[in-house]
């Protein structure tokens, strides 16, 4: 499943499986040819990005099983 959802910052590719968000692009990513509007699968990502977008949320409540190796995700954020 995927779809392109609005934003502020221009439309945003999301891709999920069965057990939750896998993907999520910012504008002019390789995907954004290969999805179309969302048919209302990704209704609660879309309605919580427009929380974050309003200043009204800070984290996220989604289940989520990012596609990048445990290594490279570790590698990618910053610790404090």
């Amino acid at each position: 499943m995927n779809a392109l959802l609005t934003s502020p910052i221009g439309p945003l590719y999301v891709e999920a499986d069965e057990h939750g968000l896998t993907k999520l692009y910012t504008d002019g990513h390789q995907l954004h040819s290969d999805a179309g509007p969302d048919d209302g699968t990704f209704a609660e990502v879309q309605r919580q990005l427009d929380e974050y977008f309003a200043g009204e949320r800070s984290s996220f409540d989604l289940e989520a099983r990012p596609s990048w190796p445990l290594a490279a995700r570790e590698a990618a954020v910053p610790t404090a």
